[in-house]
């Protein structure tokens, strides 16, 4: 019976503590204090609070009317032009876009636009777009062809600008 008593008293201790951590200990209401008694108007800690409610109302009252200033006089910059997050950088392309790219780089009013200018609009704009990418896409297979002749190929490529051909240049 010795040889049982030691494993029971730790199984028994294990358990006991093990039951006060998933219980823990009694959970009766907490006696809440207040910081300082509020006892009648003239004593000092319900002077400095009705101060603090003063200072505190008035500072909101000025974040209001702050907002409503900021918010009536600054109208939001929707014009690209003149949007100094996002500059409008040049494309150093010297072609003619045609008279709807024209008409949109001379419109000086961008206020009352209807739908249908609008779209007039975005479908230049996008046509600019594929036709900028295209220049590009053209430059790259250039110089990607002229790459290729220094080091001794000679490319073909359709006008899909797929590779259709590599051969090598013989050296005479």
């Amino acid at each position: 019976m010795k040889q049982y008593l030691i494993p029971i008293l730790f199984l028994s201790g294990t358990l006991f503590f093990s039951y006060l951590f998933v219980v823990g200990p009694p959970r009766g209401e907490p006696k809440k204090e207040p910081a300082f008694s509020v006892k009648k108007q003239g004593t000092i800690p319900y002077n400095r609070l009705r101060n603090l409610q003063q200072q505190t109302q008035v500072s909101m009252d000025l974040r209001r009317q702050q907002a409503v200033l900021n918010k009536v006089g600054r109208k939001p910059n929707l014009d690209p032009a003149h949007s100094k997050r996002h500059p409008i950088h040049e494309t150093g392309l010297d072609r003619d876009l045609g008279p709807a790219a024209d008409d949109l780089a001379n419109e000086g009013s961008r206020e009352a636009l209807t739908l249908d200018q609008r779209m007039d609009e975005f479908l230049a704009r996008r046509q600019q777009y594929q036709e900028m990418e295209q220049v590009k896409r053209e430059q790259y297979v250039d110089a990607f062809i002229a790459e290729a002749r220094r080091m001794g190929f000679r490319v073909r490529v359709n006008d899909a600008m797929e590779i259709v051909d590599v051969q090598k240049i013989e050296s005479q």
